[in-house]
């Protein structure tokens, strides 16, 4: 069984350590790294919450890397309906064009992932509960829509794997029943978005307010 919150600390400890990596100095002028917090759009207009949070890595700021969380949890009343998704998730990307110092995290990227996660999925008493592996690339854009905003689009591809338990509620839907355990294996595309990208952290003196 997957430890998840295991999972999300070491998720957000290795962004915690990746932040004060990338501080440098210009100069006299020395200031923090640009932090970008987003969220995927997508996801939540299917009232999916989501979060994730990305840092550039280097001098020249090519590189970043970026952690991502979901975690919608909703179940009815009655137990007959779920939808419960916690997934963890982290990624390396590499930026093709040379990077403004003052508002990174521009153009065109290639990315490489791993996420897991576990789920319950629940429709009229009779779902499925069980756990995800996925690994694969990224291709992505983003463009500038103001000095502390950016949009992003991009599109996964790669393999999810994971078991899971079909079950039906029964006695008043207080007792789940497992019917059978399977193994299952996707190809293809796993994740696709359209989200918005807020950049923190101070700026070094001079730039344009």
């Amino acid at each position: 069984m997957v430890n998840f919150k295991r999972i999300i600390l070491i998720t957000i400890y290795i962004i915690c350590i990746a932040i004060p990596a990338t501080a440098q100095d210009v100069g006299r002028n020395t200031y923090s790294p640009k932090i970008a917090l987003k969220t995927n759009m997508l996801f939540d207009a299917a009232i999916t919450p989501n979060l994730e949070i990305e840092t550039t890595l280097g001098k020249q700021k090519r590189m970043s890397v970026m952690a991502e969380i979901w975690f919608p949890w909703y179940k009815t009343k009655s137990n007959t309906k779920a939808y419960e998704v916690n997934m963890a998730g982290i990624e390396t990307r590499y930026w093709m064009s040379k990077q403004d110092i003052s508002h990174p995290l521009l153009g065109h990227f290639i990315g490489l992932y791993a996420a897991v996660g576990k789920y319950d999925l629940e429709w009229d008493a009779k779902g499925n509960q069980g756990e995800f592996y996925s690994t694969g690339i990224t291709y992505g854009w983003t463009h500038k829509l103001g000095r502390k905003l950016n949009i992003e689009l991009s599109l996964s591809s790669g393999i999810a794997v994971g078991p899971y338990k079909h079950y039906e509620a029964k006695y008043e839907y207080q007792h789940l029943i497992y019917q059978y355990s399977k193994h299952w294996t996707y190809v293809g595309p796993t994740k696709a978005k359209i989200s918005l990208v807020w950049l923190l952290g101070k700026s070094r003196k001079g730039d344009t307010k």
